[in-house]
């Protein structure tokens, strides 16, 4: 027999007897509760009896002792009092202190004082010192214009007695007139240098620079004497300047050059490395 044959059968639903099972287990509970519940209610309310006295238990009257409350500790706000000894001390140091002070002030004050008045007397010493150069300068230029004037006049004199003849004493040739230039010809000049040169006196130092030349303008009197030693170039050696113009002073009295007269003035220069 085929299947088109066979009469048409519904098929069974898978799980159904997992469902079966649950619909008895939910039935039980039910009735569970039902008979619970029916019970509770059938059962008799519990009677109170009328002579039972609710009593209140005894409570203890006694009160109960106080809590102690803490007492804040209050610190002791009074400052403390210092030691006399310390304080009297400390009091001694202070006032030391600003003595010291006090001290170290005004003797830096004495100080500054002091300094400001030699300051002051420097000052005028320097003032007066230069006052004195200033005044023997004048008396110095005064001096020198004098004696220029008196040269000059002694010169004049000279020249009107050669000019006459008539100059007694005179270092001069009567009747031939002087040098018009008032300078002496070259041989006199080597003449009297040669003669300065061995006046001087001197003893170099080692070291000393032999180029050191001092150079010195002389003016003569008619007479051969020496009128005046100015210096005209320092050799930078005060101590050979010095010499050299000794030598010159110490020259006199100089000699009349070939006009028979004396020369009125030269220049004499002399180097320190020609000293021998």
């Amino acid at each position: 027999m085929t299947s088109d044959t066979l009469p048409y059968t519904v098929p069974r639903e898978p799980g159904s007897a997992k469902a079966i099972i649950l619909a008895l287990v939910v039935h039980a509970v039910l009735f569970a509760f039902l008979w619970v519940g029916i019970n509770w209610v059938n059962q008799a309310p519990q009677s109170i009896d009328p002579d039972y006295v609710f009593t209140q238990p005894e409570l203890d009257s006694t009160p109960p002792e106080p809590t102690p409350v803490p007492i804040p500790k209050v610190e002791d706000q009074t400052p403390p009092v210092p030691d006399p000894d310390i304080a009297t001390a400390q009091e001694k140091k202070r006032l030391k202190e600003e003595q010291e002070a006090k001290d170290k002030i005004a003797a830096q004050k004495k100080i500054e004082e002091q300094q400001k008045a030699e300051a002051e007397e420097k000052r005028k010493e320097e003032q007066q010192e230069a006052e004195k150069k200033r005044q023997d300068d004048l008396k110095k230029a005064k001096a020198e214009a004098e004696a220029d004037k008196k040269l000059q006049q002694k010169w004049r004199d000279q020249d009107r007695a050669n000019m006459t003849g008539a100059a007694p004493g005179a270092p001069t040739k009567p009747g031939k007139p002087g040098n018009p230039s008032g300078q002496g010809d070259a041989a006199w000049v080597g003449k009297v240098q040669a003669k300065i040169k061995s006046l001087i006196i001197f003893n170099p130092s080692p070291g000393a620079d032999p180029d050191a030349t001092a150079q010195f303008a002389v003016a003569l009197l008619p007479t051969g004497q020496v009128a005046s030693v100015k210096l005209t170039k320092s050799s930078g050696i005060p101590a050979w300047d010095d010499a050299v113009k000794r030598a010159i002073e110490n020259a006199e009295p100089y000699p009349a050059d070939s006009s028979g007269t004396v020369p009125r003035q030269f220049t004499s220069s002399h180097r320190l490395g020609d000293q021998k």
